[in-house]
């Protein structure tokens, strides 16, 4: 009876030791505090705050988390900007930042469409010097396979006219 009573006891605080350290393995820092007495009215004060070596970032998140997308969180951080920005140059001058900011996009836009376009130019380009490359080669084996053709049937007939 003894032993089972000591066991159970044993595995309550196992769990309950348990539910600690998952709790903890949340906490993405640990602190440290060390208390010194230096006199009737006085105490030093130590505080050192370390990063927790179990910390469990995806537990932290599921708990902590929110389920916003980072898109989500990027366009919401722009609009606060933008209202910020309303707010602070006004109507106008923010109408025409945005037209401003709108023409370079748009300008990148064509530099980068441009440079796509003379990326597949330049390898066209390549492609026709591969091929007319590839056609001289044929072209020389055709015509090395058509003088020893010429060669042979030159060699034929002579030896058919030394026969006769």
């Amino acid at each position: 009876a003894a032993s089972k009573i000591q066991a159970h006891v044993r595995g309550m605080l196992a769990r309950k030791y348990v539910v600690r350290l998952v709790e903890e393995a949340e906490w993405p820092v640990k602190g440290w505090f060390e208390y010194t007495g230096m006199g009737r009215d006085c105490v030093q004060i130590n505080v050192k705050f370390l990063s927790n070596p179990s910390f469990d970032a995806w537990r932290y998140f599921r708990k902590y988390g929110k389920q916003q997308t980072l898109l989500e969180r990027i366009q919401e951080m722009q609009a606060e900007i933008d209202s910020c920005l309303r707010a602070y140059l006004g109507p106008a001058e923010y109408a025409a930042m945005e037209a401003r900011k709108a023409a370079g996009q748009a300008a990148q836009r064509a530099k980068a469409e441009a440079e796509r376009e003379q990326q597949e130019v330049s390898a066209m380009s390549i492609a026709d010097q591969e091929s007319s490359a590839i056609e001289e080669v044929v072209r020389a084996e055709e015509a090395e396979i058509g003088r020893a053709e010429e060669e042979r049937l030159l060699e034929d007939q002579r030896l058919r006219e030394e026969e006769e």
